[in-house]
């Protein structure tokens, strides 16, 4: 006769059962019950066992539970299987004595398992004994004695192996300790540290709560190299803000120690903190800052100082709008001195309409101060006017599907701008000429199914752009594409006539992120590529006079991403200097995720400019 339900309570040492059965049923059970009705056993405290058997007995005297013929016991995120186990409670949690097997996931093929001789469950931690790793049903690794614990237990994090190019070998192991819980999941510090073979040494600590990620390693071969990446913010109710960020990487290994092209591809270390408040229509922040070349000295400081700032901002009414911002900031640097800037930015813009044209009329100043202490003792004082009228004429059609209909929206406008400067430059990128104009006319136009998120939009605009006395041909571009199997985003500006000068960005995508898709990139700007460029765009023609990249140059790279399978894919990519015709570097990877997502092996290869040698390393992550 069949078992239908089996609830056993486990408190102090002895057992509770309560059997529901058909009627004459007796404590000896043969036979699997549907997998609905599988035999539930709940351990008071954090122990929840659930389990199927062809028998079940049960020993009063020796208070045990005997399970054979194909037993199948999960508990939390562990699945064991055995023929015959023995359960039991003792001072030390739930002991299950028999040979068997443990898997972290439910299905079949399962890639990677631990045989064990004997298991103890207690408080979500699961101690084996003669645990043996194997790959499918091959052994592979064996210890004595192995403990698992949750995620919210502290606990030893996996083996870590990795080549470091020139560097050669690193292992290593850590710890993760947890501190905490939340919305976003468990607060934790996880603390690594690794040898190299020939004799250095890498420690990384690894912090991530509700607000804030931060990661910091320190690494020695010969020479050091500490790389800080952090960053975190937090509020409460009065909206007071918070926030810091420090992005660094120091010593005199710096450049060399780091696999990362992008991490030493950056000119300079820098950290913020600040503090801020919003209170209607104002805003109240400070805080302090530092800025230091990348792979400076660990006793070499930069520049640094504090900041604050207030910014105003209202409607005016139903057609208009006024800002204003007033920053001071101070910095103190060991070989220019002391220098305190301060900067006023206004901004007025009013709406309205002709008929069917619509009009957009902007007003802004810049007033800039500098005052400079030190044997290189100046003062700069500066002011800026701006005047932006732009004339458009909207045009908008839906086609089909109510709910989300295919828009089509295109505009022909025309724009003038007007700009000039007053005083002492004081920042090597403001304009040499002191008065400057644009006259130009172009179309916008976007095309999507907006609920679907699939649009698209372009911007073409040319005209006549100038400095003083002098009106050059100048044309610009933007658009922007998403429609699922194609990404598509680019900006580019240039003055036609005479000495090339321009700048561009670009990015594309060809397929399905979750699929067969490449990526690619070009950007850079000629020289000099003045920052009157921004004049042609309409949306920042009033920024601060800064470029788009500090140095002039061109540079382009790619990425092919190929799922082999659903649990197979593979990546490589490159990236390229264009202008000097030297490649910047190589990176490829292979991932492999079990279908029920219970195990990924994720190994990855590179090499990059100024550093000798292949980098590789190979990760494994149980994820039950």
């Amino acid at each position: 006769m069949q078992l239908a339900r089996v609830e056993i309570w486990i408190r102090s040492v002895c057992f509770t059962l309560t059997l529901t059965a058909a009627a004459g049923a007796d404590i000896i059970a043969e036979g699997r019950a549907p997998a609905r009705a599988a035999p539930t056993a709940r351990v008071a405290r954090r122990e929840s066992i659930d389990f199927e058997a062809g028998r079940i007995d049960v020993d009063s005297e020796r208070e045990e539970l005997v399970l054979s013929k194909g037993v199948v016991l999960a508990s939390g995120r562990y699945r064991l299987l055995s023929d015959r186990l023995v359960l039991c409670r003792t001072a030390d949690g739930v002991v299950l004595q028999g040979d068997g097997v443990l898997r972290f996931c439910p299905c079949e093929s399962a890639p990677l398992s631990v045989g064990f001789s004997a298991a103890t469950l207690r408080a979500g931690d699961l101690f084996v004994k003669n645990p043996t790793l194997r790959l499918r049903h091959v052994p592979v690794f064996w210890l004595p004695r192995l403990r698992l614990r949750a995620p919210d237990r502290i606990g030893l994090l996996p083996p870590r192996v990795a080549w470091r190019g020139a560097d050669g070998l690193l292992a290593g192991t850590g710890v993760h300790l947890p501190f905490g819980r939340s919305d976003q999941g468990i607060d934790a510090l996880d603390l690594r540290v690794s040898g190299y073979l020939k004799g250095g040494v890498e420690l990384l600590a690894r912090l991530a709560t509700e607000h804030s990620s931060s990661s910091l390693r320190w690494d020695h071969l010969e020479q050091s190299m500490l790389a800080i990446d952090a960053h975190g913010a937090t509020s409460d109710r009065d909206v007071w803000t918070a926030a810091y960020r420090v992005d660094a990487l120091r010593g005199p290994r710096a450049l060399g120690a780091s696999n990362t092209l992008e991490e030493v591809a950056r000119r300079f270390d820098h950290a913020v903190v600040s503090v801020g408040h919003a209170a209607s229509a104002a805003q109240l922040a400070m805080g302090g800052w530092a800025l230091s070349e990348r792979g400076g000295a660990f006793d070499e400081r930069g520049a640094l100082g504090p900041f604050a700032s207030i910014a105003v901002g209202d409607a005016l009414g139903r057609v208009a709008s006024a800002g204003a911002t007033l920053g001071v900031s101070s910095a103190d640097d060991e070989a220019l001195g002391t220098e305190t800037r301060a900067e006023q930015r206004g901004l007025l813009q009013a709406n309205g309409a002709a008929g069917p044209v619509g009009l957009e009329l902007a007003l802004y100043d810049a007033v800039h101060a500098r005052v400079r202490q030190g044997e290189a003792a100046e003062q700069a004082l500066s002011a800026e006017v701006g005047l932006s009228l732009e004339a458009g004429w909207p045009l908008q059609r839906d086609y089909g599907w109510a709910f989300d209909p295919v828009q089509h929206r295109i505009e022909p406008f025309t724009r003038a701008a007007l700009g000039a400067a007053f005083g002492d430059p004081v920042s090597e990128t403001e304009l040499a000429e002191r008065r400057w104009g644009a006259l130009l006319g172009g179309v916008r136009t976007a095309l999507g199914r907006y609920a679907a998120r699939q649009a698209g939009s372009l911007t073409l605009q040319a005209g006549m752009l100038g400095q003083e006395e002098t009106l050059r041909p100048a044309a610009a571009s933007r658009a922007l594409l998403d429609a699922g199997g194609l990404g598509f985003s680019a900006e580019a500006a240039a003055l036609v006539r005479g000495r090339p000068n321009g700048m561009s960005l670009l990015r594309a995508r060809i397929g399905v992120k979750a699929a067969l898709h490449v990526t690619g990139y070009l950007e850079g700007r000629s020289a000099p590529a003045p920052a009157l460029l921004r004049a042609l765009f309409e949306d920042n023609w009033d920024a601060p006079r800064t470029g788009w990249f500090d140095r002039a140059g061109w540079s382009a790279g790619g990425s092919l991403h190929v799922p082999w399978s659903n649990w197979l894919a593979s990546s490589v990519g490159a990236d390229f200097d264009v202008s000097r015709e030297v490649l910047l570097g190589v990176r490829g990877g292979l991932a492999y995720r079990h279908p029920c997502g219970c195990l990924a092996a994720l190994g990855s290869a590179g090499q990059r400019l100024g550093r000798d040698g292949v980098d590789v390393a190979f990760t494994l992550d149980l994820m039950p």
